[in-house]
């Protein structure tokens, strides 16, 4: 089947904003909740996204933050089950089909599709050093044989491939390719993504770089993924807001208020010590456990004690955006 026939028969896009984008605002990339066993926390799930669906925020599961490349399918499908059940509608699901298996992409799109997700999210495979003809053939394959509509992910940290921008120019002329969700820190590329947001009518842009996102917003980018907003969506809701609505001095005072929450367990920290840290912090609070898929590591007693000491400052921050959920007093 050929690219516009499959996009005929792909999930209609729910557009949950006032622009016209498919994808827009805050999307989570979420955590993986998992219990001691390494087992999906099902419930812990329901937990994150009820309190995403009550901040205005949408979720974006089975991604870098969510340990994707060290969960079975199993695992997984539980995940994503879960977070369909608790959306019910009340925020978009954007689910993970990345991989190094084309087949394996698209059988996860297709299940993913049948539990009520509402996009598809893959970035480039990370096994071979591919070239840019390579790396378009790679999406246009998934686009064309994906029954959601695809969101394209560009992190290089993880991949070691970074997705050219005249390649991403190309692809937003697919009928299912809906937008891009980047992680590359690179100032001349962010100039060159806003251009793309602000000239694509249908085409999403999604920024993956918390540190730049009330700037983002306000030039006109589509949407912000940080991870922080697994604590904090509120905050980030405000933020996204004020930033759209041109209030300059509230968007940078959130801006500087998340950025200290993300530096806690972020800072001069490589990805898979931040990750552990962030569920430590989670589980502090009583959101989920602290426990990361192997090889991670989970974060041990003692360094969660210093994270949770460290964002005392914040807690009222981070009730704000679970007022139902935690435990602690």
């Amino acid at each position: 089947m050929d690219a516009a026939g499959m996009a005929a028969t792909s999930k209609p896009v729910r557009i949950m904003n006032g622009t016209g984008k498919p994808c827009h605002g805050v999307i989570v990339p979420m955590v993986s909740p998992l219990d001691a066993r390494f087992e999906a926390d099902a419930a812990a799930v329901r937990t994150l996204i009820s309190s995403f669906a009550r901040s205005g925020v949408h979720a974006f599961v089975l991604g870098t933050t969510g340990e994707c490349a060290s969960l079975d399918a199993i695992q997984r499908a539980r995940i994503v089950a879960a977070a369909t059940e608790a959306s019910s509608g009340r925020c978009q699901i954007h689910a993970g089909i990345s991989g190094n298996a084309l087949n394996d992409c698209l059988a996860h799109a297709r299940q993913w599709q049948s539990l009520g997700a509402d996009f598809a999210v893959a970035h480039l495979p990370s096994y071979y050093r591919i070239g840019e003809a390579a790396m378009e053939e790679w999406f246009l394959r998934l686009a064309d044989g994906s029954p959601l509509p695809l969101l394209l992910y560009n992190i290089p940290q993880t991949t070691g491939l970074s997705l050219p921008i005249d390649a991403i120019e190309r692809l937003a002329s697919h009928p299912n390719i809906c937008g891009i969700k980047d992680s590359e820190r690179d100032e001349s590329r962010l100039e060159r993504l806003i251009t793309i947001a602000r000239s694509h009518e249908r085409f999403s842009v999604l920024l993956g770089w918390a540190a730049r996102s009330a700037d983002a917003v306000a030039a006109g980018i589509d949407g912000i993924v940080p991870s922080s907003a697994n604590l904090v969506p509120a905050a980030y809701r405000t933020l996204y807001n004020a930033a759209a609505a041109g209030r300059a001095e509230e968007a940078a005072r959130w801006q500087q208020i998340t950025d200290r929450i993300t530096d806690i367990y972020q800072k001069d920290r490589p990805l898979a010590e931040a990750f552990a840290l962030l569920k430590a912090m989670l589980a502090g609070f009583g959101i989920c456990a602290p426990h990361c898929a192997p090889p991670l590591a989970t974060a041990d007693d003692a360094a969660m004690h210093e994270v949770m000491q460290t964002i005392e400052p914040f807690r009222a921050t981070v009730i704000q955006s679970h007022p139902e959920e935690l435990t602690v007093g």
